[in-house]
């Protein structure tokens, strides 16, 4: 059975991240691999994948995961965008001392008021929420399955 939770710290702050449904896990990732095809991001670059290579392989798998949300702006709607960082901030809880404070309640809202205008602490835990959640599809070659088109993409489509 899968970990649960994973307790991270973030700029000297405890933050504990929880699972994404697996629907909406998958989602995210053919969003992102979907994004990089769009954008043209990942060319070939003999040098990256001989490096990657010798990576041990959850290394590559979290560093990958951190690449794609990094560079997928570019071939992601706002809107898109914006549904990814969500549903990734609506299964982190930060710890408090009187128990763990959702950082986004489920309409969107940030509960943390302190993180709606700490844009460096909100893409941090993204990413640990993606390294996570995401991390293990390309761990267990769940990545040799096709990514969705951009068309089926859209935030309208995306799981809860």
């Amino acid at each position: 059975m899968q970990q649960a939770t994973v307790d991270v710290i973030v700029n000297e702050k405890p933050y504990r991240i929880g699972r994404l449904t697996a629907s909406c896990g998958s989602w995210i990732r053919s969003v992102l691999v979907g994004s990089i095809k769009v954008s043209g991001e990942g060319k070939d670059d003999p040098e990256l994948e001989k490096r990657m290579s010798e990576m041990d392989p959850k290394e590559r798998a979290d560093g990958l995961v951190q690449m794609l949300w990094t560079t997928c702006g570019s071939g992601l709607s706002e809107e898109a965008y914006r549904t990814v960082q969500t549903r990734c901030l609506q299964v982190v809880s930060m710890e408090n001392g009187a128990g763990p404070v959702p950082v986004m309640m489920k309409d969107g809202r940030f509960a943390v008021k302190d993180l709606e205008y700490d844009g460096p602490t909100v893409d941090r835990l993204v990413v640990e929420v993606l390294k996570f959640n995401i991390a293990p599809f390309f761990l267990a070659g769940a990545s040799s399955q096709p990514s969705r088109s951009p068309s089926d993409s859209s935030p309208s489509n995306a799981p809860k």
